[in-house]
């Protein structure tokens, strides 16, 4: 009986580990098309990083923050938690929220330590860039200069006049 009940204890053990294999498999098969999006998004970051590619400007059609029935952004200057205490602000509304404070253009080393200053000191250059190829691509920010972003003009002016 006691070998019974040893070798039942095995098979427990090895089922627990089975089981965390096959749910750490399905959650990268559940990224794996965000992953391959994303190596796409950084591969393009890079190029604008570099100027080798020169984003458009915004275009008219693209919203540059949310219509009234959607969501609010969290851009308050506690960056960790996104109102309800269990994650960080995401890195994008994060990016908005440091543009509107500087009401001016900046480097993408300046935006990162502003966004390490307010706490997400887990975003690196690549990550941020990333973030910022896909918001010119949707026209949230543009590119005034090589590596130096701001908020698009009528953005900044719907910002003052409310």
């Amino acid at each position: 009986m006691t070998e019974d009940n040893e070798l039942i204890k095995q098979i427990d053990k090895k089922i627990a580990e089975t089981e965390a294999l096959a749910a750490e498999a399905q959650k990268w098969a559940n990224q794996l098309g965000s992953l391959q999006n994303n190596v796409l998004v950084l591969k393009r970051a890079r190029l604008l990083l570099l100027g080798e590619e020169t984003p458009g400007e915004p275009r008219e059609d693209v919203p540059v923050f949310p219509k009234p029935s959607q969501p609010a952004l969290n851009l308050g200057s506690d960056v960790s938690s996104n109102g309800n205490g269990s994650q960080p602000a995401s890195i994008g509304s994060l990016l908005i929220g440091v543009l509107m404070e500087a009401g001016s253009p900046l480097k993408v080393q300046r935006i990162l330590e502003r966004m390490r200053a307010k706490g997400r000191t887990d975003v690196t250059g690549k990550t941020l860039g990333g973030v910022i190829s896909q918001y010119l691509t949707k026209g949230s920010i543009r590119r005034t200069a090589r590596a130096t972003y701001a908020l698009p003009r009528a953005n900044r002016t719907e910002m003052h006049t409310g």
